[in-house]
């Protein structure tokens, strides 16, 4: 695990009942996680900001806009920055009935996590309670 990902890992998520702000967290959670794995791999590859921006025909402030989980980025944009170093994004769709890979890498298949049981007010949703970490 980098220090990146550790630094991430020590977020404070707070239990809700409001869906709305679990799904807040939720995307949070992703763009963050996202983000975090693109810079590491761009780091991985040797490659500054500027010169990725240059792989993709963009500045260097719309790579930094990519990297950052504040801004939203499209699926396209990710998808390319993915590309140009050797990565793919793999996505699934997690409903009650079952799990469906949505990406078309033939090579890589996606495997269904485990349910977590509902607790209490997740009015039937099977994602699992945040839990506070670090110190």
């Amino acid at each position: 695990m980098t220090a990146d990902n550790e630094q991430h890992d020590q977020t404070y998520y707070y239990e809700t009942d409001d869906p709305r702000v679990r799904l807040s967290e939720r995307l949070e959670h992703l763009r963050a996680s996202l983000c975090l794995e693109m810079m590491r791999l761009r780091k991985e590859k040797g490659l500054t900001q500027a010169e990725m921006g240059e792989r993709m025909g963009i500045g260097q402030p719309q790579v930094s806009k990519l990297e950052n989980p504040d801004i939203e980025s499209s699926l396209e944009s990710i998808t390319r920055y993915l590309h140009e170093l050797g990565a793919e994004l793999a996505v699934g769709v997690k409903t009650r009935e079952g799990f469906v890979q949505v990406s078309d890498d033939s090579e890589y298949k996606l495997k269904a996590m485990t349910r977590a049981q509902p607790q209490s007010g997740d009015e039937g949703t099977s994602w699992p309670k945040r839990q506070t970490t670090g110190s």
